[in-house]
């Protein structure tokens, strides 16, 4: 067997000082960008900006943290220690969205509004109430693209 590291994914943690600025979320602050959809973000870093955008058939692998607007954690990747590998055009909608505008290394908070992360059913039996607006830290380690 001939074997090459190609690449090396560290642990990373999240950002406490991005989230002590950002929450409460004030969508009139001017580091809010808004898109027609009603998704919100911050962008925190960015990426090589002539890296590959993420398609909806692609999967990527994201260190992220997702807090209820009143800024308690209801998953983290952060606090797993270990980023997760999710198809970026099966997620909820808000999360669809803000992927399809990143590149590989690019870090953002963004603010899902409740119709386009789990609307007025919530996630059943918890953490997520109905009609609950997510805050979400999102950082893309990685892309792979699948035609």
């Amino acid at each position: 067997f001939k074997i090459e590291l190609q690449k090396v994914y560290g642990v990373q943690t999240s950002d406490a000082a991005a989230w002590a600025k950002h929450v409460p979320w004030n969508s009139e602050s001017l580091d809010v960008r808004k898109t027609g959809s009603g998704l919100e973000y911050v962008v925190l870093a960015s990426g090589d900006p002539t890296g590959p955008l993420v398609r909806p058939q692609d999967d990527v692998r994201v260190w992220y943290e997702g807090r209820l607007t009143n800024g308690e954690v209801f998953d983290s990747a952060y606090a797993r220690g270990q980023a997760a590998v999710f198809p970026a055009g099966r997620l909820i909608p808000g999360w669809v969205e803000a992927l399809q505008l990143m590149r590989p290394g690019d870090h953002w908070l963004i603010k899902v509004p409740s119709a386009l992360g789990y609307g007025s059913a919530g996630t059943p039996g918890g953490p997520i109430p109905p009609d609950a607006d997510l805050l979400f830290e999102l950082a893309i380690a990685d892309v792979q693209l699948v035609d």
